[in-house]
């Protein structure tokens, strides 16, 4: 965003960035597009475009508990290997994607699906009223995606997280809109 103009019941606000970022604080035009029109009604907006990244790859990390993904997201943001996006649900989050997954049409895909249900709750030991999952989105050209993509679970690993696939991911972005919407 390079220039905004909102209307509030205060009055109009309008912000203009032409420079670069600087690290001074918090930067406006994220409170103001975060809000979801909390804040006030955006009448106006300015935006930078970006060419269409060469090369796009959902994922997913399962973890034992909440605290497991936030210490594995940090740890992520101190190595300066943070994917385009990564979002943290919790397990309220994470049970209410789960009930609005499409019903299987398949034999093998129900028992895949336990398969892998029995292999993370037994197995590898997970809480399903603990676990959260972390959806992932990387993009670029093909070898740095796969390059950031090993990187970023290497990391999860460290802090018990278990890839959980490209599907899971991409429902999970569905899931974000879905619970804006809801609200």
């Amino acid at each position: 965003v390079v220039h905004i103009k909102m209307v509030t019941p205060r009055g109009i606000i309008e912000k203009s960035c032409q420079g670069p970022r600087m690290s001074t604080g918090p930067d406006i035009h994220h409170f103001i597009m975060g809000s979801e029109g909390t804040l006030g009604v955006i009448t106006e907006a300015t935006i930078k475009i970006r060419p269409v990244p060469e090369y796009q790859k959902y994922g997913s990390v399962a973890f034992p508990n909440f605290e497991q993904g936030v210490a594995c997201l940090r740890e992520i943001a101190k190595q300066r290997c943070a994917p385009a996006s990564i979002r943290l649900m919790d397990n309220k989050q994470f049970q209410f994607g789960h009930a609005l997954k499409p019903q299987v049409s398949s034999i093998f895909t129900s028992f895949l699906d336990g398969l892998k249900k029995f292999y993370i709750t037994k197995f590898k030991g997970f809480d399903p009223n603990q676990l959260s999952v972390a959806t992932l989105l990387f993009e670029g050209d093909r070898e740095k995606v796969l390059q950031h993509e090993k990187q970023v679970y290497d990391i999860a690993a460290k802090f018990g997280g278990l890839a959980a696939g490209e599907d899971n991911g991409q429902r999970g972005y569905l899931l974000t809109y879905v619970i804006a919407y809801i609200r």
